[in-house]
C-alpha cells in the first residue's frame, strides 16, 4: 500500500512538473511542424510566389498573393525571438492527412500567432490554408489561471459553487469510508462521486454556460486545452445527497452500526 502511494504521489508531482510544451513536443509530429515552419520562414522572408505555387489546387483564390503580402507584412525584418507549437489538430485516413498546426512567435514588440493548415498525399504536402492573428502578449501569460483579475461575480459565483461541491462530496466520501458495515459500501462510495448538471464557466473570457443533462465524475472540475483557459464546472452532488439519505433511513430503523471504537492498552 505504502509503495502505492508514493507511486502515485510521484506521478502527480511529474505531470505537475511538466509544463505544456513537454506534451506538445510528444504530440506533434516532428515532420508536420517542420513543413508548417518551413511555409512561415517561407512567409518571413517575402517567398510569397513560392507560397502560391504550394497551395492546394482546391483553395486557390483570386486574391490569395493579396492576403500572403499581408501576412508577411506583419514579420519584421529582425529574427523572432522564440518561437513554439501551441496548438495542433491532426487527422488522418488511407488516402490523405492533414495537420493544422498554431505557432506562437515572439516578437520585439509583440506576440503572433500562425495557424498553418496543410494536406499530405504520400510524400508531397500542399498548403490548404496560413493565416495569422497579433496579440499583445502570450498565449500562456492570457490564459494564466488569476484568482483576482478582475473577474465577474458569476465566474466567482461558479467557482465557489464547484469548491462546495467538492468539499462537500469529500465529507461524505470520508463519511461513508469510516461508516461501520454496510451493505456494498464500494458501490456507494462510487455513487456519491456522481455528479448531475453541469455549469461550466471560462476562467479567462468569463463565458458561462448550463447543461442540465449531464454526469461528472467528480462533481467538480478545472479543466484546460494546451495553452488555452481553464474552464470550471461544477456539478449538483446527488450521489452525495443519497447516500445521506440512505444513512439517515439506516439510523431511524435501527440498521446503523457505529464502527468500533479501538481500546487503549
Amino acid at each position: 500500500m505504502c509503495l502505492k502511494f508514493l507511486a502515485g504521489l510521484a506521478c502527480c508531482v511529474f505531470l505537475t512538473g511538466c509544463d505544456d510544451s513537454f506534451f506538445m513536443k510528444r504530440i506533434v509530429p516532428p515532420s508536420d511542424e517542420a513543413i508548417a515552419r518551413n511555409f512561415v520562414e517561407m512567409l518571413r522572408h517575402g517567398e510569397i510566389e513560392e507560397i502560391q505555387r504550394a497551395l492546394n489546387a482546391d483553395v486557390r483564390q483570386p486574391d490569395d498573393r493579396e492576403k500572403l503580402v499581408q501576412i508577411s507584412g506583419m514579420f519584421p525584418a529582425e529574427k523572432p525571438q522564440s518561437s513554439k507549437v501551441v496548438g495542433v489538430h491532426l487527422y488522418h485516413n488511407k488516402d490523405y492527412s492533414t495537420s493544422e498546426i498554431t505557432l506562437e512567435y515572439e516578437l520585439r514588440d509583440r506576440w503572433l500567432l500562425v495557424r498553418v493548415l496543410t494536406k499530405k498525399v504520400g510524400e508531397e504536402a500542399s498548403l490548404l490554408g496560413i493565416n495569422a492573428t497579433q496579440t499583445a502578449d502570450s498565449l500562456e501569460s492570457v490564459n494564466r489561471f488569476r484568482l483576482f483579475a478582475g473577474k465577474s461575480a458569476t465566474q466567482y459565483l461558479i467557482l465557489a459553487a464547484a469548491l462546495l461541491s467538492v468539499l462537500f462530496t469529500f465529507y461524505v466520501f470520508v463519511l461513508c469510508a469510516r461508516s461501520g458495515p454496510l451493505k456494498m459500501k464500494w458501490l456507494w462510495l462510487a455513487i456519491i462521486l456522481f455528479g448531475i448538471g453541469k455549469l461550466g464557466v471560462n476562467w479567462v473570457t468569463g463565458e458561462w454556460g448550463f447543461t442540465p443533462i449531464a454526469i461528472q465524475i467528480p462533481c467538480a472540475t478545472a479543466v484546460r486545452p494546451f495553452y488555452g483557459p481553464w474552464t470550471i464546472s461544477g456539478s449538483f452532488p446527488l450521489g452525495a445527497l443519497l447516500f445521506l439519505n440512505q444513512l439517515w433511513k439506516m439510523k431511524i430503523e435501527g440498521k446503523l452500526v457505529p464502527p468500533p471504537v479501538p481500546i487503549s492498552e
